[in-house]
């Protein structure tokens, strides 16, 4: 079910950008914080974005 009167979204399409996230931190070992907030979801990939982000290196 979706919120404030939005279709609801694939739960595969959440998983597969937390895992793109946890593999880009993963790759870059440089990072101490990722601040993503927030993270417009859709239903498809193509149109899914982050509009704030915020990294802060080591």
């Amino acid at each position: 079910k979706g919120i404030r009167g939005e279709e609801p979204v694939d739960i595969d399409i959440i998983v597969e950008y937390i895992q793109r996230l946890s593999q880009f931190a993963t790759d870059f070992d440089m990072i101490k914080e990722l601040d993503i907030n927030p993270f417009m979801v859709c239903n498809s990939p193509d149109c899914c974005k982050v509009v704030d982000a915020r990294i802060m290196l080591k």
